[in-house]
């Protein structure tokens, strides 16, 4: 079986998807610790920077897995299906998702709790799966480890996201 190559367009956003992240991350906790200071131009800095880290985590969905087994062929059957496509790609869109409906909450835009519920409940089921794939030493787990990294911390952020904006309000 031929080893697929990545598209040329999906090798420059692996390569820049990372850098994009961590400037983004930090950008963003510029941007809150600016508007909790109510200097001006937080807004701004919230909007820009939580949008592209959402856009980051949207487009790790889309790079490759690379759990092989022993004869160096990708895996194969239901649980390679979950933990190279399902679980991955579901997991890095609700991350995506939970900095969307924070940078709306910031903003006191409307459906910032409409996307937390969705994404904050998504997110931890995935989590849970993946907390599974770790404790087992799946072949999968290392790809699965940095969707870990991130979707925890988001899932406190989701959940707190949940327990404090009133439905029906802004």
């Amino acid at each position: 079986m031929p080893e697929e190559k990545m598209s040329p367009l999906m090798t420059v956003v692996s390569r820049i998807v990372a850098p994009i992240e961590l400037i983004s991350a930090v950008a963003a906790l510029a941007g809150v610790a600016l508007k909790y200071l109510h200097l001006p131009g937080a807004d701004e800095i919230i909007m820009v920077s939580m949008s592209s880290l959402s856009a980051a985590l949207y487009l790790r969905a889309f790079l490759k897995p690379t759990a092989i087994d022993e004869t160096g062929a990708p895996k194969s059957g239901f649980s390679a299906l979950l933990g190279t496509s399902l679980i991955p790609k579901t997991s890095w869109i609700a991350c995506s998702v939970v900095v969307i409906s924070a940078q709306f909450a910031l903003l006191h835009l409307n459906a910032a709790r409409e996307m937390a519920m969705i994404g904050t409940y998504v997110l931890t089921v995935s989590c849970l799966s993946i907390i599974y794939y770790v404790m087992t030493n799946s072949v999968f787990a290392p790809d699965l480890k940095p969707i870990l990294y991130r979707g925890v911390p988001l899932c406190f952020i989701g959940w707190y996201l949940l327990m404090n904006l009133a439905p029906g309000t802004r």
